[in-house]
């Protein structure tokens, strides 16, 4: 399947590529055997030319399916982190959280791109949920990232959620 599937990418649509990654990705969760680096290199070599043409879902879904895979592409991540930093705009809040904590599962160093997540977030957290808050805190956390204004944001706003929480319960 891994040799056939590669050698029709091309005909593969950006939406269909990002899907085939992150497929790929899960089924293999970094144990994809020996086609996981032959599949994902080819994968990551479609897609890198192809990004302008990505939706913001599709951005997010490639750098997940790459960051769950284990398997490094540290010239898509780069290429991906340039093309989504001046569209964060056109991310949902899902796609914002799951964005950073792709690169940061990934221990892909993106500090500019993180910058511009933190400058698209903050004004929008009210549109997050709290798991989405949680994801987007623990990616910062994990690639040493610092956000102060984003994180303290967040846990201002999980603290008046947990007393909403403790309001509504009593």
């Amino acid at each position: 399947i891994a040799g056939e599937g590669t050698a029709r990418l091309s005909d593969f649509s950006p939406q269909h590529l990002a899907t085939a990654a992150w497929a790929y990705g899960r089924a293999s969760g970094g144990r994809g055997g020996e086609a996981a680096p032959a599949v994902l290199g080819a994968l990551a070599a479609e897609a890198a030319p192809r990004l302008p043409r990505f939706s913001a879902r599709g951005l997010a879904t490639l750098a997940m399916a790459f960051s769950r895979a284990g398997q490094p592409a540290p010239a898509l991540l780069d290429a991906l982190a340039a093309e989504a930093a001046p569209r964060l705009r056109e991310f949902s809040t899902h796609e914002l959280a799951n964005l950073a904590a792709a690169f940061a599962t990934a221990g892909h160093a993106a500090p500019a791109l993180l910058d511009e997540i933190a400058i698209e977030a903050a004004p929008r957290l009210h549109e997050f949920d709290s798991e989405q808050l949680r994801i987007t805190a623990r990616a910062y956390a994990t690639a040493g990232h610092a956000a102060p204004a984003l994180l303290g944001a967040i846990a201002a706003s999980e603290r008046r959620g947990g007393q909403q929480h403790s309001e509504a319960a009593a």
